[in-house]
């Protein structure tokens, strides 16, 4: 009885997990209740993919498809067998993104016992990502399995080699990696990058017991998408979790292909908002969304003549290449496009929808001219917070990397995500994933700062 006393008062106790987590199903549940996404576009997409797996098909628009990853339709479907309420989709995305939350606390506690807790904190208030427990979308999905990921390889870490512990850590690594790649497929090669890195991260172990973790996660991970893309080469004759690489390469030349000023603008854009360049600078149109919807605009007329998905992302793909290799000017306008591209990735979602970044707000009153001083301090400020926020994230990478090396998940996370999404056009719910870690790695600065200054302090008393 006392024992249970005891584990009641710990659970609520200030040190206790019960808060940050209930904080954030708090927050997540303000969300679902009062602003949840409508079903239209993406969302709309995996709803029908989801129907028809309860019809024993994977169907888009009546036929067969790889357009999307399979694990986010197939977990709706797998809702929808209980209940059709819409909403209740939304209730179990709160109790991943708490499980999201609790899994990176925990891997970063697994680094450094004292980021936990702040860990915790910084992701349930973290700002643009409990609201998307409120959409239809996979991206808390995709959190989680990456939490659970990364905990898994802190575990595997720290595991001895008694009953096979590192053999399930390595398992349970390889199937996260698995399924995080069904369900972004960016993810893909995740396995093999954890599976390379944990062939140096267990240096001290035996080479016979680092081939066989490494062996374990990697081939674990491949068995895990191994039916998907059985699938596809049967049905499509394609070896590929899903077949987008040619509409987002496709956006990316066609702004490579703009001039030098409109990239220009672009940058300006993204750094300062397209409501101040739109003040500042008003003859020039920096590039934002515009390609995108001219390119799944040809895509569906494309579609609309006969041609399959794959045979119009094939097309895509070759015109895109097509236009990169045009010119060496031509080229080193894709190149110089990434930068924007990462930045945007990284940069905080806009206060009025998640969907979009900070990058578009006040543009109506910037087009009508009346955007006001206010609003322009406003912007200033806003963008001030922003690249705080991207530049803790770069600095971050590079004072972890340097102080916990082989144990730095937040970082491998992270810059895998950064570095795929690199080449190609990118969307700001694509960074949503991440965000905890991003959250456990400004947790680790502050942490040091704090260390720091509380040994200044601690030097400072004892020379009086």
């Amino acid at each position: 009885m006392y024992g249970v006393i005891g584990m009641v008062r710990k659970l609520f106790t200030w040190q206790s997990f019960f808060w940050p987590l209930f904080a954030a199903g708090c927050l997540a549940a303000l969300f679902v209740t009062l602003n949840h996404g409508p079903i239209m576009k993406d969302a709309l997409e995996y709803d029908t993919i989801a129907k028809s797996i309860l019809q024993g098909h994977y169907d888009l628009g009546g036929k067969p498809t790889m357009l999307r990853e399979p694990l986010y339709p197939l977990m709706r479907s797998v809702v929808n067998i209980i209940t059709t309420e819409l909403t209740v989709i939304l209730w179990v995305q709160v109790a991943l993104l708490m499980a999201t939350i609790w899994f990176v606390a925990k891997a970063t506690g697994e680094m450094d016992r004292r980021l936990e807790l702040p860990t915790a904190w910084m992701s349930a208030f973290a700002y643009g990502f409990a609201v998307y427990a409120s959409r239809h979308l996979t991206e808390l999905l995709t959190a989680f399995l990456l939490a659970f990921a990364g905990w898994a390889y802190m575990k595997l870490l720290r595991a001895d080699d008694t009953n096979g512990r590192s053999l399930c850590w390595a398992g349970a690594l390889g199937t996260a990696a698995g399924l995080v790649g069904l369900t972004r497929g960016i993810y893909q090669f995740f396995g093999a990058l954890m599976a390379a890195i944990l062939m140096f991260a267990l240096v001290k172990k035996t080479l016979r017991h680092r081939l066989a973790v490494a062996g374990v996660v990697f081939i674990t991970s491949a068995t895990v998408m191994l039916p998907w893309l059985v699938r596809n080469a049967l049905s499509f004759q394609v070896y590929a979790i899903t077949q987008r690489a040619g509409v987002v390469l496709y956006v990316r030349a066609l702004n490579a292909e703009q001039s030098w000023s409109a990239l220009s603008a672009s940058v300006g854009s993204a750094l300062f908002g397209q409501a101040s360049m739109k003040r500042w600078y008003p003859e020039i149109e920096p590039i934002i969304t515009q390609h995108q919807r001219k390119v799944w605009q040809a895509y569906e007329e494309l579609v609309e003549q006969g041609l399959s998905d794959q045979a119009v992302d094939a097309a895509l793909l070759k015109v895109a290449k097509r236009i990169i290799f045009s010119s060496p000017e031509t080229f080193l306008r894709y190149l110089a496009w990434t930068p924007v591209e990462e930045w945007r990735l990284m940069s905080l979602p806009s206060p009025g929808t998640p969907d979009f970044s900070i990058e578009g707000m006040y543009i109506a009153e910037a087009a009508s001219g009346a955007l006001t001083i206010r609003q322009v301090v406003t912007l200033l400020v806003v963008h001030f917070i922003d690249w705080m926020w991207v530049l803790l994230t770069l600095y971050g990478l590079v004072y972890g990397f340097k102080h916990y090396r082989r144990t730095f998940i937040p970082g491998f996370i992270v810059l895998y995500t950064l570095l795929l999404h690199a080449p190609v056009d990118a969307v700001i719910r694509y960074g949503v994933p991440i965000t905890p870690w991003r959250m456990a790695i400004v947790a680790m600065l502050g942490a040091a700062i704090v260390i720091r200054m509380h040994g200044r302090i601690a030097t400072m008393t004892n020379a009086r």
